[in-house]
């Protein structure tokens, strides 16, 4: 080759140049590189690479919703993605200061009498001390009898659901099938709504019951009307048949009237003894999905109807009804609807297969604020916000309870590979609170409670088929593992942390270590902390790393050599000693230490001998020069090879020098005129 380097295409011829004392023909150094530095706050910098950078995983207490951490609409990466998670089963995650095991699921006993058997609980309230369920069940001595509806009592001594008092059901000649509708405390009396249609019964459809006492029970004097059935119900069928509600001291029963395809209205100021149709009318399709009571822009206390097309609201003062919010239809829309901290909470459906979403409307001066997946002031509504949710949580809601500063949400369950769940809100997002084991059974009714013995406890049915189901309780839903009680705790349960990249996609990692901070450990034969992980996308539970036990703090990627990778997910797993239901690892934050590894990139200087390579190429000095000057504005990188090292895409780093001849010294033909006669150049890769 007639030229000692190429650059874009033409060859050049290169003379020794000394810098330092050290003679070169071509200096060749690496660029030092700089990346984004990243910080909990999601602030974004460019400072110069360190021995590592931290990424902190504190207490994920803005819950679920994040696969993968990147940058947002705003460009920059969102601090509270750092506190969310992607995936998580049986744990705790809603407290701020730690995450523990979650609580063990506890069975109920069924107390069965010796014509009765308790099929499918409806509803539930708490009157006069003691908390009741509103049954259907069947007798098992009439044959003929297909649906009796009684209410059992809670004992906590034995955590048993006694099989209490038929209201009605149970002889030969009433054989109708009854579906229970609704249990309510009002006034002086309990009260209970059922619904009939069938050959042995009377004429109306809808009947209630009252009871000063919750044992003896008795028709209410004047019963509801304008509620209808088109047909006979099959035993324990789901039908969105009606609710009740205290509003401003007006009971109400909202019932859905399947000849007009209408909810009615019926109230009644009497405890519940004499009841008047109040001729209002909002048309559905398929029933009454929910109720809730909330104040109304004008600060009057109003009732809110929750159906398949959307919310209404109902002025019972006045009897009139007016739309808040339309949905798009579907028939799991609205359930479970329920006024929490000041605001109506609407679950919106998109069928068994994909998360839920939420609605928040709230009252002010101006009007109803309608809120949708996300709240304006950072709050995250629903599973849709976000990256969604894992397989195990997909589903509409069913009911939902509010609590305090707590809200749980229990729903999926719905298909043969879906499973049901309680979620609780903490203000800020959807946390796992109870997961069921077996797919396809439903958790259609829950009750938070501390009757009758003064043991606080979230009772809730999984609904095991057509007419049976498995009550359970979850004991100290609303305490802290702070607080110093004694819980009893599942056995194990993790945590997926998002996966992360530093903000740099493109280039590598070395993942050095991973920082734990926990508490309460013990042997790996007794409470500790697994920690798996999966790089560059693979899932957080691909790898094991190991152990985090009593005075072990910190897990080293490859003895410490680092695990190369461009991105990092962790699982972390809590583990408790399998003897001792009333300990659980408490595990307070994590952090997973990274270097990033930029690729090499380098320089190269050199001085280029115009009148040499006009010579050797055949050109004229200008034309070098010309050459010279198109590489370096080119606004593409250009072509650079140098003796038997590979072809490289460099940009030529301004100015070019160009160096002349004293006059005297000069060797052009006009000795006045000096002649360029070397050029250094200065070239660089670039990283992608």
């Amino acid at each position: 080759m007639p030229g000692d380097i190429t650059l874009n295409s033409k060859e050049y011829k290169l003379v020794p140049f000394t810098q330092e004392g050290t003679t070169y023909l071509v200096r060749r150094y690496s660029i030092e590189q700089e990346a984004t530095a990243f910080s909990i706050a999601g602030e974004q910098s460019q400072s110069r690479i360190t021995t590592y950078t931290p990424i902190n995983y504190p207490p994920p207490i803005y819950g679920f919703g994040r696969n993968r951490i990147g940058r947002t609409k705003s460009g920059a990466v969102d601090k509270r993605d750092f506190l969310r998670f992607w995936d998580a089963q049986d744990v705790m995650t809603h407290y701020q200061t730690q995450v523990t095991l979650g609580l063990n699921e506890q069975a109920s006993t069924l107390s069965t009498g010796s014509t009765s058997t308790l099929e499918v609980a409806r509803a539930s309230a708490e009157f006069k001390g003691d908390l009741y369920t509103l049954w259907e069940w069947t007798a098992d001595a009439i044959s003929t009898c297909l649906n009796a509806i009684g209410v059992s009592k809670w004992t906590g001594s034995d955590t048993t659901w006694n099989t209490g008092v038929r209201i009605a059901g149970g002889s030969v000649s009433n054989d109708d099938h009854r579906l229970a509708v609704d249990l309510m405390p009002y006034k002086s009396h309990l009260l209970a709504v059922w619904a009939n249609n069938g050959t042995g019964g009377g004429s109306n459809d809808a009947e209630v019951w009252r009871s000063s006492d919750g044992a003896s029970w008795a028709a209410a004097s004047t019963q509801t009307s304008g509620f209808t059935m088109t047909s006979e119900p099959t035993a324990n069928q789901d039908m969105d048949l009606g609710k009740l509600a205290d509003v401003a001291g007006v009971a109400v029963l909202a019932a859905y009237d399947e000849t007009l395809s209408t909810v009615t209205f019926n109230s009644s100021t009497d405890a519940g003894d004499n009841w008047t149709d109040r001729g209002v009318d909002i048309p559905t399709m398929d029933g009454v999905k929910s109720v809730a009571v909330m104040r109304d822009p004008g600060g009057v206390e109003r009732l809110y109807v929750g159906v398949s097309e959307g919310v209404w609201e109902v002025n019972t003062s006045g009897w009139t009804a007016q739309k808040v919010m339309t949905l798009p239809v579907h028939t799991d829309n609205c359930r479970g609807m329920i006024s929490h901290q000041g605001s109506l909470w609407v679950p919106i459906a998109n069928g068994e297969g994909a998360p839920f979403d939420m609605a928040k409307i709230t009252s002010t001066a101006s009007g109803y604020v309608i809120e949708v997946t996300e709240s304006v002031d950072g709050t995250f509504l629903s599973l849709m916000a976000g990256d969604g949710c894992p397989t195990d949580y997909l589903g509409p809601v069913r009911t939902m309870v509010s609590s305090g500063s707590f809200l749980f949400a229990a729903g999926g369950g719905g298909a043969a590979n879906r499973y049901a769940w309680i979620l609780v809100h903490n203000g800020l997002g959807w946390h796992p609170f109870f997961r069921n084991g077996t797919a396809n059974q439903k958790i259609q009714w829950m009750h938070i409670s501390a009757e009758d013995d003064g043991a606080e406890r979230l009772h809730f049915s999984e609904r095991t088929g057509t007419s049976t189901v498995t009550m359970s309780f979850l004991g100290l839903p609303l305490s802290n593992p702070k607080d110093g009680q004694t819980f009893n705790y599942q056995l194990n349960g993790y945590i997926d942390r998002p996966e992360y990249n530093l903000d740099m996609p493109n280039v590598d990692k070395s993942i050095r270590s991973v920082y734990v901070d926990a508490a309460d450990l013990g042997s790996t034969s007794a409470e500790y902390e697994n920690i798996d992980y999966g790089a560059n996308g693979a899932a957080a539970s691909t790898n094991d790393l190991g152990n985090i036990v009593d005075g072990t703090q910190t897990l080293e990627f490859a003895s410490g050599a680092g695990l190369s990778a461009k991105s990092i997910a962790i699982r972390q797993n809590l583990i408790r000693d399998a003897g001792s239901t009333a300990h659980s690892p408490k595990d307070r934050g994590l952090q997973v230490n990274v270097k990033a590894k930029p690729s090499t990139l380098e320089g190269f200087e050199f001085v280029i001998d115009i009148p040499g390579t006009a010579e050797a190429t055949g050109l004229s000095n200008r034309t070098v020069i010309s050459n010279l000057e198109t590489a370096r504005d080119s606004v593409i990188q250009v072509a650079f090879q140098y003796g038997g090292f590979s072809q490289v895409y460099v940009d030529i780093r301004p100015p070019i020098q160009f160096l002349e001849y004293p006059l005297g010294e000069s060797t052009a033909a006009d000795a006045t005129t000096p002649m360029v006669s070397r050029a250094l150049v200065r070239v660089e890769q670039v990283g992608s």
